[in-house]
């Protein structure tokens, strides 16, 4: 039995890391059982497409942010948070 587990992917304005990430899904687009083919990569979103993916979201990961922590409590998601460099961060 396979679980159908979708990964989103939500670069925002890191054009960078979107690049890298579909980098890598085009290097591994021959793999069958790969992970890998499961994901979204997005860039930029609006607040409703946003909103959208927390609501059919079991967890969120990202960085510490005011905004994405009341999100998830606001929908209910949980929020694995990870070490961001700290910009404009600190307060949060």
């Amino acid at each position: 039995h396979e679980i159908p587990i979708k990964y989103y992917f939500v670069c925002g304005t890191n054009y960078q890391l979107q690049t890298e990430f579909e980098d890598k899904l085009r290097e591994n687009e021959n793999l069958t059982q790969s992970a890998l083919k499961r994901c979204a990569i997005l860039g930029r979103i609006s607040a409703a497409e946003m909103n959208e993916l927390l609501n059919i979201s079991l967890m969120a990961q990202g960085k510490p942010g005011g905004s994405q922590k009341e999100e998830c409590l606001t929908v209910g998601v949980p929020l694995m948070i990870v070490f961001s460099h700290g910009y404009g961060e600190a307060g949060n």
